[in-house]
């Protein structure tokens, strides 16, 4: 017989993509939500991205003085399926809609700009993926292309956005 779980688990997602690794640490209290306890992200540079996606996990496990059995659930997504303490493994579209449905429940639609690949996902109110599309060969680097010119103009990531909208010219 499973014992019944806590009222409060704290629960690790990693994300192991084309450029970088990327895990978050989260205290989820059930219906009152998630809040989160710690986020890392880390350039891959020419390391073995398993490798580096379990040396931040243990980093993190530290970090936010965890222990693997405290963990209620270890999600992986990207390139992460192979890591072999998940608990569970999910598809970036998946994963994009239930993210984007739970920060906003009016949202339908998600743009994601990758390193490597951008893609546009349609989704519905209860996050299933209605659609999608994928860039191929020729807007490939985007989000790398994003990322050298915040590094060229010595900006953030999240202060791009705001930035572009104040164009009087945006051509």
């Amino acid at each position: 017989m499973n014992a019944p779980l806590p009222d409060v688990l704290d629960v690790v997602g990693i994300d192991v993509g084309s450029s970088a690794v990327k895990v978050a640490v989260l205290r989820d209290a059930g219906p009152s939500g998630a809040e989160l306890r710690l986020g890392l992200v880390e350039r891959i540079r020419r390391r073995d991205p398993r490798k580096l996606a379990e040396e931040l996990f243990h980093t993190a496990l530290a970090d936010s003085r965890l222990c693997v059995e405290d963990l209620g659930y270890v999600a992986t997504t990207g390139d992460a399926e192979e890591l072999a303490f998940r608990t569970g493994h999910f598809y970036g579209m998946t994963t994009h809609a239930r993210g984007a449905v739970f920060l906003d429940p009016e949202v339908r639609a998600v743009i994601d700009i990758g390193a490597l690949h951008a893609r546009g996902v349609q989704i519905d109110a209860r996050a299933k993926v209605l659609g999608s599309r994928m860039t191929s060969q020729c807007a490939s680097g985007s989000g790398q292309f994003l990322e050298n010119i915040c590094r060229y103009l010595g900006i953030t990531m999240e202060e791009i956005g705001p930035l572009s909208l104040q164009s009087t010219k945006p051509e």
